[in-house]
């Protein structure tokens, strides 16, 4: 199988962030000490498929690398072609994230992008294994490896 039970299992268990969430909006800015630019990113959790967890319509921050920012009168762009997240879309979201900022609903990392689509998972920028599965199957799939073992 694609990714394999046992690691839906160690998403739904493990992982700070593992399910549907549509992109809220996004604001970019510079970075501290005036190093780099980064965008934040608002998501709403419209499907949540960790164990025991938030609960839907829960909103998390992930600051990535990249964006377009107005500085001391100057235009500053820095984009990446992997982090083109698009407002109002869908996407299927794993991150690990670590415990301090999880409590605060913010993540700083680059998690590999899924975007849904009519129910499929696409990756444009890398072949992963759920790109073009259903995302019912997958979401299937994780609810299966919950059930066969639960979180240890």
């Amino acid at each position: 199988m694609y990714h394999g039970l046992e690691t839906l299992r160690h998403y739904a268990c493990s992982y700070a962030i593992f399910g549907v969430a549509d992109l809220q909006g996004a604001k970019s800015f510079v970075g501290k000490n005036e190093i780099g630019i980064l965008t934040k990113l608002r998501f709403k959790i419209v499907d949540n498929w960790k164990a025991g967890s938030i609960p839907k319509d829960q909103f998390f921050d992930l600051i990535i690398p990249g964006g377009e920012v107005m500085h001391k009168g100057e235009m500053f762009r820095l984009g990446d072609p992997l982090t083109s997240y698009v407002k109002g879309r869908r996407y299927l979201m794993i991150i690990q994230g670590d415990t301090e900022n999880a409590e605060k609903n913010y993540f700083v990392e680059l998690p590999r992008l899924l975007e849904v689509s009519n129910g499929i998972i696409r990756a444009p920028y890398s072949a992963t294994p759920f790109d073009g599965m259903s995302l019912s199957r997958v979401k299937a799939s994780a609810q299966e490896a919950l059930e066969q073992k639960g979180c240890e």
